[in-house]
């Protein structure tokens, strides 16, 4: 589990912190690793005021992960 721990938090979190707010225009914002438990809604998003959409930490890095999934299976495919 220290793995999987480890592969959220520092790759999966850290491509999600970069790519969704890139992705979605500034849209979609993600919540700082040590922020203070917020109440999110069942699909791991919050509305903030100013009208952009807070993520999760804890979805953004199985979003993140899920991006090198897709890219290593890509790359085993064309070998």
């Amino acid at each position: 589990m220290v793995v999987v721990d480890v592969l959220l938090d520092l790759v999966g979190y850290g491509t999600a912190r970069v790519l969704l707010p890139v992705l979605s225009f500034g849209t979609i914002r993600v919540q700082t690793m040590k922020s203070p438990s917020q109440t999110f809604n069942w699909s791991g998003f919050k509305r903030l005021p100013d009208g952009t959409y807070l993520c999760a930490s804890d979805l953004a890095g199985w979003m993140g992960l899920s991006v090198w999934g897709v890219g290593l299976i890509a790359i085993f495919a064309a070998i």
